[in-house]
């Protein structure tokens, strides 16, 4: 942890614009005002997830790579008090049910076409770091070279900064190496953003319908080297809220 950050010299490059925390590894999830940052990352986030059963490498989950719907299932934490403790209840196209109701294990199974197992993972399922930040300076510069807008919730991004600092430099990707404090200091949380995001055909998947749209990732492997938001670690654990004030020391 580091202790003299009020001594640190900090710029301002942003707010925060949206939390989201999923509680279920590749459903949607759950659109926050605020959240408890926790060295595990944002509390209750991705602490529940499908494996393929028989599937004994290094990523066994089951995610929108398997079953683009997959998102189209949103997940909630029934206990708002205790995340890393509570519930979640899913919503699908067709039906709703608790996370460890037998049916809706079957009903992605047979999607699937091979059997799924649900895990509880209190430190969450994550591909790489607990926590993904995104700039719109960022999303608006991928909508200009693509040509339409984009919903955010395509890239998964667990805060969403409402960039201050114009062009190229209100990019996330920038940040790396430096630190971002949320809120005021000398008692603001804060991340370390440690490295871009390589995007897969996730963020070609309608967050609402499911729907496929290959050229969303040609655009972004072609413009922008396919480093699109970073991953970050919790340098000092808690609040964040929408509206708060984001800063950044560089390294």
């Amino acid at each position: 942890m580091i202790t003299d950050l009020e001594h640190r010299v900090f710029e301002q490059v942003g707010v925060v614009k949206a939390i989201y925390r999923y509680p279920v590894k590749s459903m949607g999830g759950e659109r926050l005002g605020s959240a408890a940052l926790r060295s595990s990352g944002i509390d209750g986030d991705r602490q529940y997830a499908f494996r393929r059963q028989n599937d004994a490498s290094r990523f066994p989950w089951f995610t929108g790579r398997d079953l683009p719907p997959l998102v189209t299932y949103s997940a909630r934490l029934l206990d708002t008090d205790n995340p890393r403790q509570a519930a979640a209840r899913v919503s699908g196209p067709d039906g709703e049910w608790t996370i460890d109701d037998v049916e809706l294990r079957y009903r992605l199974s047979d999607a699937s076409g091979e059997p799924l197992q649900l895990l509880r993972v209190e430190r969450g399922a994550f591909d790489n770091l607990p926590v993904s930040v995104l700039s719109t300076a960022t999303l608006g510069m991928i909508e200009a070279r693509h040509g339409r807008r984009l919903d955010e919730r395509r890239f998964r991004a667990n805060i969403v900064i409402e960039s201050t600092v114009g062009g190229d430099a209100g990019r996330e990707t920038n940040w790396v190496g430096g630190i971002l404090t949320l809120g005021d200091r000398p008692h603001a949380a804060s991340l370390r953003a440690h490295m871009p995001i390589d995007r897969c055909m996730m963020i070609t998947i309608d967050p609402d319908s499911g729907a496929r749209d290959p050229t969303i990732l040609r655009c972004v492997v072609d413009d922008f080297a396919n480093e699109i938001g970073v991953c970050c670690s919790t340098e000092v654990a808690g609040p964040v809220a929408v509206g708060h004030v984001v800063k950044l020391m560089r390294s």
